[in-house]
């Protein structure tokens, strides 16, 4: 069996994280699968089966500039305690999810990790770092490190042809692979009986920045020719208080 290592940096209540959640059972059938983590969060069940491994033990709420100021320090030696895992653990495959783990498994490819190499992009590079010193330093990361990987995997159109336009990604091995869902446990979900008085009810889940633009939700639930809808926004982030303003501003309070 051959041995597959699952990087990302946690495994927090998020949509990537989610997304490992969903697919672990079935790669455990298929592989020896290695969890490697920077973080001790752990929001969802994993595999029995799975083996854990910490690269580092890192805080997921730090700010994004001590973010990028620890990854500048320690990125060159996270790359090579990375490659050395992976070498003792005679790692075939890496799946890597997260522009942090994306960049220091790259990093380890350049100082010679073996193995094919497949990452995950799950944003809009051009969006999500357009501005600011972050934004910069991950504009150019993301163009120096995600061509030399072997398959890029990203989670929309749009962002895939956002790596091949803007940085220099290979189209042949840019391809589209949408989020993994359970659609047995859907299916459950949705059989279950609505109470008597349903109201149309719609729930945002993300960081509030405008890669997620949640703007455009608020926006639609103020178009509608419909009182009973209403908008549940869970998330924290930079925009909050502009998209409290719009919500003030278009009158929709009391249904989002």
């Amino acid at each position: 069996m051959k041995k597959l290592a699952v990087f990302l940096y946690s495994m927090g209540p998020g949509g990537a994280e989610r997304v490992v959640s969903n697919l672990l059972p079935a790669l455990c059938e298929k592989y020896e699968v290695h969890l490697v983590l920077m973080s001790e969060v752990v929001a969802y069940e994993i595999p029995s089966a799975v083996k854990i491994h910490f690269l580092e033990r890192s805080d997921p709420y730090e700010s994004g500039v001590k973010k990028l100021f620890r990854l500048g320090l320690l990125f060159p030696f996270l790359a090579l305690n990375y490659k050395k895992l992976c070498d003792d653990l005679a790692i075939d495959l890496h799946f890597v999810l997260m522009n942090r783990p994306c960049y220091i498994a790259l990093l380890a490819r350049i100082a010679g990790v073996k193995g094919r190499m497949v990452i995950s992009e799950r944003s809009c590079p051009s969006v999500i770092y357009k501005s600011g010193l972050s934004g910069f330093a991950n504009r150019i990361l993301v163009k120096a490190l995600y061509p030399k990987a072997d398959l890029i995997l990203a989670n929309a159109q749009g962002n895939a042809d956002d790596l091949v336009r803007n940085f220099g990604c290979d189209a042949a091995k840019t391809k589209v692979l949408y989020n993994a869902v359970d659609l047995a446990a859907i299916k459950t979900l949705a059989d279950e009986p609505l109470e008597g008085k349903f109201k149309p009810f719609f729930l945002n889940i993300g960081r509030l920045d405008s890669g997620k633009n949640q703007a455009m939700l608020i926006k639609i639930i103020a178009n509608l020719n419909d009182e009973r809808a209403t908008l549940g926004i869970l998330g924290k982030g930079p925009l909050q208080g502009e998209l409290q303003n719009l919500i003030d501003e278009l009158g929709v309070s009391s249904r989002v």
